[in-house]
């Protein structure tokens, strides 16, 4: 499943609550809230990490030209070796 995004501003009342209540934790506004559901088969050893930046939910929110940059600037790079961020 996709992770789901959402801003603690564009939340419910009754909706905060139970996210604060899951949390255990009170939520501060301009907060954003990111849920990702995972199979069991998807949990362990066996699971592989983001291939690219783009991957992380922290970057759901950039346009895809800044998406590509940070992308780029996080390959390894062909004339050194230096490990991918």
């Amino acid at each position: 499943m996709d992770p789901i995004t959402r801003s603690t501003n564009d939340l419910a009342a009754e909706q905060r609550s139970a996210i604060e209540q899951l949390l255990g934790a009170q939520l501060a506004e301009n907060q954003r809230i990111v849920v990702q559901v995972l199979d069991d088969a998807d949990t362990g050893s066996a699971q592989t990490p983001p291939r690219s930046i783009a991957d992380y939910a922290i970057l759901a929110d950039l346009d895809a030209a800044s998406v590509e940059l940070f992308d780029n600037a996080t390959q390894r790079s062909p004339s050194r070796n230096q490990p991918t961020l």
